[in-house]
């Protein structure tokens, strides 16, 4: 609603008997200030039940927050704990085995015979091929 249809509206409710204005015709003859202190008293109100409401509205969600963390936490953490127990035991069994695999590698290595006649004769064909195998005349 605009002003000139509010002034309308309010000088048609309470007019007053000099300029048809509604300055002293409201709420047993209340002037201009008196309405607009009220009507700051009532905005001032107004904002209070509104900082209150945003109060509890954050109380609540705070509330439901916590709850459903804790909900989550209930539900969730026990199977968590158990796939972090089997993932510490299979990361604890793949190292006993890969243990056990190299000890069996090392020892394979180590019951192997060492040619190392052969070895030298075979190095020494492979780099120096001319002197390895003479050639007969």
């Amino acid at each position: 609603m605009d002003t000139a249809t509010l002034n309308e509206r309010l000088s048609s409710e309470f007019p007053d008997s000099e300029n048809g204005a509604y300055s002293t015709a409201f709420e047993g003859g209340r002037d201009e200030k008196s309405v607009l202190q009220h009507l700051l008293s009532v905005e001032s109100q107004a904002s209070v039940l509104v900082d209150d409401a945003q109060a509890e509205a954050d109380r609540r969600v705070s509330e439901n927050e916590n709850e459903n963390r804790a909900r989550h936490e209930e539900r969730f953490g026990k199977e968590a704990a158990e796939l972090n127990s089997r993932y510490e035991e299979t990361i604890r069994a793949a190292k006993e085995d890969y243990r056990k695999q190299l000890e069996l590698y090392r020892e394979s290595i180590t019951a192997l015979p060492l040619h190392l006649k052969e070895f030298f004769a075979l190095t020494e064909s492979l780099l120096f091929p001319e002197t390895a195998f003479p050639k007969e005349p």
